[in-house]
């Protein structure tokens, strides 16, 4: 199954995402620690993108339109991709977004070189509870 979805890239659309990642992630089994794993992640996904509201007028220098979202459930997975769709300096990572991600999903990865259209890649197995053992990827794919 694939599920996409868009809408305007502010702070204030984070809530949509959020809450259709967390019902995605309730219809594929997921218990309720893997829902809440799903929803956090996929949060400091679009924080990646396009900053938290207090970041919003700072000069980031974002030109942007939409932001993305498309949710395909495997057997027993979820991958969400989080893009954006404009150019821009992107608010990126820092040591404590890269903790929650390592913590919240299977595997992630940051791709911030794809021209107008930054992402962020977010992949859990669902039969597995939070904090699964993951495969570690050198590099920017965790």
């Amino acid at each position: 199954d694939h599920i996409a979805m868009h809408v305007p890239a502010t702070a204030a659309s984070t809530p949509l995402i959020r809450l259709a990642a967390a019902q995605v992630a309730a219809q594929c089994g997921g218990d309720y620690d893997r829902v809440e794993d799903v929803r956090i992640a996929v949060s400091e996904a679009i924080r990646v993108l396009i900053g938290t509201p207090g970041d919003e007028g700072r000069g980031s220098g974002q030109n942007v339109a939409r932001l993305d979202a498309a949710f395909t459930v495997g057997a027993d997975s979820l991958t969400v991709v989080v893009g954006l769709d404009g150019t821009g300096d992107l608010p990126g990572t820092d040591a404590d977004t890269e903790r929650i991600l390592d913590a919240t999903t299977t595997s992630y990865r940051i791709d911030a070189t794809r021209g107008d259209s930054p992402a962020v890649t977010v992949h859990f197995d669902m039969g597995t509870s939070s904090g699964a053992v993951r495969d570690r990827t050198p590099g920017r794919e965790h």
